[in-house]
């Protein structure tokens, strides 16, 4: 019996083989550097989208704090300059665009995620002389939890300070009507040792005291607004606050010893009242936020001139 055996077409079997790795290397080569090239494409379009925000923000800050035109994040976001409907304002030069449409007047429940060592945050209670008996905000209820190292609750403690802030100036009875001062005065400085959850007595409450300085005889009693300060004090960065929250109510802080319920009910959703400027920058794909909070009025004095720019909450995501 007699075997032909023929080789004619492997060398094209062998070809298309060759040919379909290579094309399949190619390919999956191909899917990578698109995605490299997707990738760069993303962070170049995140740096502009960045300082779209940034100029945003700087435009908001630039007509509450130099101008000293708005009071209210409303007020701000109707001003044709800072046209926050629909895509924001257009940068001429990159074509991104920022927008101040998520901004608000206030946060209803005051709320930092992770208050490392050293950090400090401040927020203001303000038109307190404004408000009737009944609306007017008179304590500040503070429920914090600390952040653990392995199973034990890190050796972090929150500092509270209540500073009292005249929005005019007040009169001495000893002096004439010329000789005015402007009063800022802490009347609560308190250092928590323990959290909410193992102090024995859960959130801890703060009455807005109104009280006089000791050393100033005072024609009148005065209602003050107030700027408050919680600051986190420890040792090493494995201490730290892990969630904290501050809320204003219309009782004090006996009503909340003795009738939980209605001093819960007394709740002033606008006790608080930082304006929380979002503003936010877009540029093809990408969307970068930054946020300022400061306060909703212009700064009253050298006293506070130096919040905004060196000690603001900002925060930039």
């Amino acid at each position: 019996m007699k075997i032909f055996k023929d080789n004619r077409g492997m060398i094209l079997v062998f070809t298309m083989i060759m040919m379909s790795v290579l094309l399949s290397t190619a390919i999956g080569f191909s899917f990578f550097i698109i995605a490299d090239i997707n990738q760069a494409k993303a962070v170049d379009d995140a740096i502009v989208a960045y300082y779209a925000a940034d100029a945003g923000m700087e435009r908001a800050l630039y007509s509450i704090v130099k101008q000293k035109t708005f009071e209210s994040m409303e007020k701000l976001k109707k001003d044709p300059n800072l046209n926050s409907t629909g895509t924001g304002v257009t940068l001429s030069e990159s074509g991104a665009n920022w927008s101040l449409a998520n901004s608000t007047d206030y946060e209803k429940v005051f709320f930092r995620q992770r208050l490392f060592n050293g950090q400090s945050v401040k927020f203001y209670v303000l038109n307190r002389g404004n408000k009737k008996e009944g609306e007017r905000p008179k304590s500040l209820l503070i429920n914090w939890e600390k952040g653990k190292v392995g199973d034990n609750p890190s050796a972090i403690n929150l500092q509270i300070s209540m500073t009292q802030l005249s929005p005019q100036s007040v009169i001495i009875s000893t002096t004439t009507d010329s000789d005015r001062v402007l009063i800022y005065y802490t009347d609560t400085n308190e250092i928590e040792l323990s959290d909410s959850l193992n102090n024995g007595r859960g959130s801890t409450c703060y009455n807005f005291k109104d009280a006089l300085l000791p050393s100033l005889d005072l024609v009148n009693q005065q209602i003050f607004d107030y700027v408050v300060e919680l600051k986190a004090l420890g040792d090493s960065h494995f201490d730290y606050i892990n969630k904290i929250s501050a809320t204003v109510y219309n009782d004090n802080c006996e009503t909340y010893a003795s009738d939980k319920e209605a001093y819960l009910q007394s709740f002033n959703p606008q006790g608080i009242t930082n304006l929380t400027i979002k503003a936010e920058g877009t540029f093809g794909k990408s969307k970068q936020l930054i946020i300022a909070h400061l306060p909703p009025r212009n700064l009253v004095s050298s006293l506070l001139s130096f919040v905004l720019f060196s000690e603001q909450d900002l925060t930039k995501e």
